[in-house]
């Protein structure tokens, strides 16, 4: 694993990444979500699949490798690859129709490009099934601004910004809805003269974007790349060689939503 410094820019602080007690009924009530969007009929015995993968964790284990085993056998008993596929449109639709006030609140404000990384770290409010998420995307306008409100808890956006100025960041795009927030941040970034790399999954995980939803969205970076797997988060045995020199190399990661951060910070890569 590298030893750079990590820095951060949280709402609140991160949470402890290695598997806890609460990470058992999170997983679950994904489960009962993800069974009641495509076959509520199979809810019970994609909980209990679930529950008997579960059986054989560890307390040492590392919550987003099961995370992965978990939902990649449960889509296998649902007989879908993408039960968020629904939602993750609309996630798409409804973000789309804030951005033009998302845009204005950034250009009055006194500090357009931090306001620019609150509206994309609010944006992590489109994930489903959980605490801390919000029921559906249509209630995103309600809570994404009482969120920006709210200001940072952790902010190292300066140090940030320091390090990448004329150089390359990598940036770890997370959920759909959010990417189209995270256009307004790449945007800045590359007008500073930053060259983004944007890092997507390699096929439908959970809410996550996919290069699919770049494409539709028309998102723009330097260039563009993909984890190579349907991982909960990252999966850095499955990259590919292109993004693992750009790992080795690159002077910034800017890694979205809490399973992109467990990996980072409790596996190596």
């Amino acid at each position: 694993m590298h030893k750079n410094k990590y820095i951060g820019v949280f709402l609140s602080p991160p949470p402890k990444m290695k598997l806890e007690a609460e990470c058992i009924p999170c997983l679950l009530r994904r489960i009962v979500y993800e069974a009641e969007m495509v076959e509520p009929e199979k809810a019970f015995d994609a909980v209990m699949l679930g529950c008997r993968i579960l059986a054989n964790a560890t307390k040492s284990g590392v919550s987003v490798e099961i995370a992965t085993k978990v939902h990649h056998a449960v889509y296998k008993l649902l007989g879908t690859e993408d039960p968020y596929k629904d939602v993750k449109q609309r996630s798409n639709q409804v973000a789309l129709s804030l951005l033009p006030e998302i845009k204005r609140t950034i250009e009055h404000s006194d500090d357009p490009l931090r306001t620019a990384f609150l509206a994309a770290i609010a944006g992590n409010v489109m994930d489903f099934g959980i605490r801390g998420g919000i029921a559906k995307p249509e209630l995103l306008r309600e809570k994404v601004f009482e969120m920006m409100e709210q200001g940072l808890a952790v902010d190292d956006i300066d140090e940030a910004i320091d390090r990448a100025r004329g150089k390359e960041v990598l940036y770890f795009a997370d959920n759909c809805g959010e990417i189209v927030f995270d256009s307004i941040v790449i945007d800045m970034l590359r007008d500073m003269g930053i060259r983004v790399v944007l890092v997507v999954k390699g096929g439908p995980i959970l809410s996550d974007a996919t290069m699919e939803d770049v494409k539709n969205l028309g998102i723009k970076a330097d260039e563009y790349m993909t984890t190579n797997s349907r991982a909960v988060g990252v999966d850095f045995k499955k990259i590919g060689e292109g993004l693992r020199n750009k790992l080795e190399n690159c002077n910034l990661i800017i890694a979205k939503g809490m399973a992109n951060f467990e990996s980072f910070s409790e596996t190596d890569y």
